[in-house]
């Protein structure tokens, strides 16, 4: 197992660290002592399917018979102007801790969120908890729970109306200033913080390393995970499309069917 730090995310429950919690510290070496896998801390740099390599921080190579590939995401600022030099977001560890940091010195302010996907809900939810003297605005193209049933939906507008969450919807943010968000149709709002969930990116090695991927850089995989090349990739993007609502859930399954699907490999 390659991986750039020991320590283990939970990128679940980036959502609780942003808003102050502290969590449990897990040693990735710890958690696989006695598995018989090893564990190499390092950045992956590149991967070459044809030789069956992967090359760590540019001066080691590893060689492998099946590659398990799961490098993840992280949020997609460029999408909007000013969001990568201005808003915060929950791509590591390290930035929900800049987050908590941020909004533990504020004191009173508005904390706009922008996104109204499960971990903008989420996270607009633990901070308005958390921080009752923070003014919490989640903005979004679509209704917060826009893929649930009408029992649902209604729990949880109920849950951030008493959380105190301003919801804004059928909204979208043009532009990230220092200390203002600004919408199409000319409307600022007021932002001592940004936190920015709407969209992600991947990394670029599949694609470099000529993988089959889609227009996204995401690996095109059958229903079982497999990339459709001779390597073994996980996730990215089955054929066809994801059901509403579903792919934040997906992001955090693959590993159980990557094991079992390597282990077929090389049983």
């Amino acid at each position: 197992m390659v991986n750039a730090q020991e320590r283990f995310t939970e990128r679940l429950r980036l959502h609780m660290t942003a808003s102050g919690q502290r969590l449990a510290e897990l040693s990735i070496p710890e958690l696989l002592n006695g598995t018989g896998t090893r564990f190499v801390q390092g950045w992956v740099t590149a991967v070459d399917a044809a030789a069956k390599t992967v090359r760590i921080d540019d001066d080691q190579v590893l060689h492998y018979d099946t590659l398990v590939y799961a490098l993840g995401s992280v949020a997609d600022t460029s999408a909007v102007p000013g969001g990568e030099d201005h808003a915060y977001t929950l791509s590591s560890a390290q930035d929900a801790e800049l987050l908590a940091d941020r909004l533990g010195r504020l004191g009173s302010g508005t904390v706009v969120v922008g996104g109204s996907g499960l971990t903008g809900i989420e996270s607009a939810a633990e901070i308005a908890e958390r921080h009752p003297e923070l003014n919490v605005v989640l903005l979004g193209r679509a209704e917060p729970g826009a893929a649930m049933n009408s029992k649902a939906k209604a729990y949880l507008h109920a849950a951030l109306d008493r959380l105190g969450v301003q919801v804004r919807s059928r909204v979208e943010v043009v532009k990230v200033l220092p200390d203002t968000v600004e919408l199409a149709g000319g409307e600022s709002i007021a932002a001592d913080a940004v936190l920015w969930t709407s969209g992600t990116r991947v990394s670029p090695l599949a694609a470099a390393a000529g993988l089959a991927v889609d227009e996204r850089g995401r690996i095109v995989t059958d229903a079982a995970l497999r990339s459709v090349d001779p390597s073994r990739g996980v996730r990215d993007r089955r054929r066809g499309r994801d059901p509403p609502g579903l792919r934040r859930h997906a992001r955090h399954l693959p590993g159980r069917h990557a094991d079992r699907g390597a282990r077929r490999a090389v049983d």
